[in-house]
């Protein structure tokens, strides 16, 4: 079954097709099918848009505007062509770290009576931690990921997300890259002990065998 798209990446884009194409780069990356990427393309030259034509990922969608649309026809269009159930507006200059993409599909999916937002650029120690409710891990028991998450050196998301080669063979076998060198994350279905449970925050964190993962934000 197809995975659903949480989040839509909506790029106008005006004959600044470089620039995207190197923030494609780094998105693309992200071993995860919960988002979408909509350019669509006003550019003056045919050229711009055949770079583009050349990415091949499914997650990425190309949509031809016409060169004398507005900034908001081309800004609407984008949006209106999205799959996902959010959407976030991107000028073709700007750029997403893509280390936090999953993090943040994830907590999209688990909010989705969320209805709108600004991001900004914060330092690791602003980020906002939410209650915890009733959940209850506990220390010893084995859960299953619901989704990817990365893991990380320790506790919270002050600490460095680790690399692959830096786990247990089981995690290494479990991760969404094969690659050493990659980011370390874990598979949605992976199995996981409980060696501790952290409460940071508001945010609830395992100590796996692996390191540290994040388990619930509210």
């Amino acid at each position: 079954m197809e995975e659903k798209v949480i989040l839509s990446i909506c790029i106008p884009s005006h004959n600044r097709v470089d620039v995207i194409l190197e923030n494609l780069k780094d998105i693309l990356k992200v071993s995860d099918d919960r988002f979408d990427i909509i350019i669509t393309d006003s550019s003056n030259y045919k050229g711009e848009l055949d770079k583009l034509l050349e990415i091949k990922d499914k997650r990425v969608k190309i949509f031809r505007n016409n060169v004398n649309c507005t900034a908001m026809e081309n800004w609407f269009q984008a949006i209106e062509n999205g799959d996902g159930i959010f959407a976030i507006h991107l000028n073709d200059r700007d750029k997403i770290v893509s280390d936090n993409l999953q993090e943040f599909l994830t907590y999209l999916d688990m909010h989705h009576m969320f209805s709108g937002g600004v991001c900004k650029e914060v330092s690791n120690s602003d980020k906002a931690k939410p209650s915890q409710g009733s959940v209850r891990f506990d220390k010893g028991s084995v859960y299953t990921l619901t989704s990817d998450v990365n893991v990380r050196t320790g506790a919270g998301t002050d600490y460095a997300i680790k690399k692959v080669k830096n786990l247990t063979a089981d995690g290494r076998k479990n991760c969404t890259s094969s690659n050493s060198n990659d980011n370390a994350v874990l598979k949605t279905g992976t199995k996981v002990t409980a060696l501790d449970v952290k409460n940071v925050g508001k945010d609830i964190w395992l100590e796996i065998p692996s390191g540290y993962i994040c388990v619930y934000y509210k």
